[in-house]
């Protein structure tokens, strides 16, 4: 493996500020990089920034690559050298320019899925399971379908998210699994509100992709488990006086 030492991006190096075109060319030439974040003080090592800020700093970088990427690609798909490039390659750079635009990042995406799977978790085990008193396998059998439910539905939304799928498309969807799922048997009111809760929450949290933040998510999928949490606690609380 060669290790370059490839000169830090500043703010607006896109445009040629600092070392940028050059950095910008050698980063064009290797196949990864490793980003060096500054996070301490020092007099003895200059900084180009008034503070002392990783985050910052890191998104700069970023920022500033997606912004050279958005040129580069803009270029290759103008009229004049569209002509140049095959089919497969301009519908390469037509996704990426979509990704850039919409600034869909994959770690963001798996954030968003951590946190899907977590919240489907807790409310079919520690909410539904908890204050629901059915034989072992049913309880098995329910823990497994809300699970399954909520992850397909997480990953068929987004999958399908640049397709306009809407979250009126992905209920009704699994409306029709839900009755297929439970065909044989009788089902009660609150179990298929249930599912549908895990449904809605999990459409939710894939198609708010691009249009919340993290934290927004959390504040939000929180927001449902406490009023879960909250209405089978005073129901199960009235029932036994």
């Amino acid at each position: 493996i060669s290790f370059v030492d490839i000169a830090g991006l500043v703010k607006g190096a896109s445009k040629g500020e600092g070392l940028g075109n050059k950095s910008l060319s050698h980063i064009r030439e290797v196949d990864a990089i490793i980003h060096m974040i500054r996070c301490f003080d020092s007099d003895d090592i200059q900084n180009v920034n008034p503070t002392v800020d990783p985050v910052r700093d890191l998104e700069i970088i970023e920022t500033e690559m997606k912004l050279a990427d958005l040129e580069s690609i803009q270029k290759r798909l103008e009229k004049n050298n569209k002509k140049n490039i095959d089919e497969d390659q301009v519908k390469i750079l037509q996704n990426s320019l979509d990704l850039i635009n919409n600034d869909q990042d994959l770690t963001n995406l798996i954030s968003i899925l951590v946190l899907n799977i977590f919240v489907v978790l807790f409310i079919s085990k520690f909410i539904y399971l908890k204050y629901n008193n059915r034989n072992k396998k049913s309880l098995n059998e329910f823990f497994f379908t809300y699970n399954s439910a909520g992850l397909i539905t997480f990953l068929l939304c987004f999958l399908l998210s640049n397709v306009k799928l809407d979250l009126g498309f992905a209920l009704g969807l699994f409306a029709i699994f839900a009755i297929l799922r439970f065909r044989t048997e009788t089902i009660k009111v609150k179990e298929m509100t249930y599912f549908f809760v895990v449904i809605g929450v999990s459409a939710i949290n894939a198609l708010s992709n691009n249009n919340a933040s993290i934290m927004e998510l959390v504040v939000a999928n929180g927001s449902i488990i406490a009023l879960l949490f909250i209405l089978e606690y005073s129901i199960n609380k009235s029932t036994s006086e």
